[in-house]
């Protein structure tokens, strides 16, 4: 496998090298190309994963669940496009970190809720802790109200 190296001497392979010089534009300042190239390396890690969760589930008998992970690696997917053609940062993080915690929300609602299927709210609360290396104070609050809203559905549901 070919390795690019960075600027620390640190390798990458060349896929992630491709991802990241893509991620940003020749323009940006070096805080919004870090940005950037966190929140597209973050939108691109979940794809895989929510892919192998949905085989999973469908194996195991867990079809509605199997369809929303299946969905949400989809959305992802369709997001990163998005980005590609339009270039707009704002509206990749407005369209992929809601699509991406309502994915995990279904599958929280479709594996039976609270009683056997807590565990997958934590990764809708990962996406809090990402948020603020990705976005602006403004999309942060606005992504805090809304895992608690779902956080609340989750616990009505």
């Amino acid at each position: 496998m070919h390795r690019a190296q960075d600027a620390s001497g640190l390798a990458a392979p060349e896929w992630l090298s491709r991802l990241l010089a893509w991620s940003s534009d020749p323009g940006d300042s070096s805080d919004l190309r870090i940005r950037k190239q966190i929140g597209v390396s973050l939108a691109a890690v979940p794809i895989p994963v929510f892919f192998l969760y949905g085989g999973f589930y469908f194996a195991n008998g867990a079809s509605g669940a199997g369809w929303a992970a299946v969905a949400g690696g989809l959305w992802d997917i369709c997001c990163l496009l998005l980005y590609r053609k339009t270039r707009n940062y704002t509206l990749f993080l407005r369209l992929f970190m809601p699509g991406y915690q309502l994915a995990l929300l279904a599958v929280h609602l479709l594996l039976g809720g609270f009683s056997s299927s807590a565990h997958v709210l934590v990764y809708l609360l990962v996406t809090l802790l990402i948020a603020p290396a990705i976005a602006e104070l403004r999309q942060v609050r606005a992504w805090v109200c809304l895992t608690v809203v779902l956080l609340v559905v989750a616990g009505v549901a």
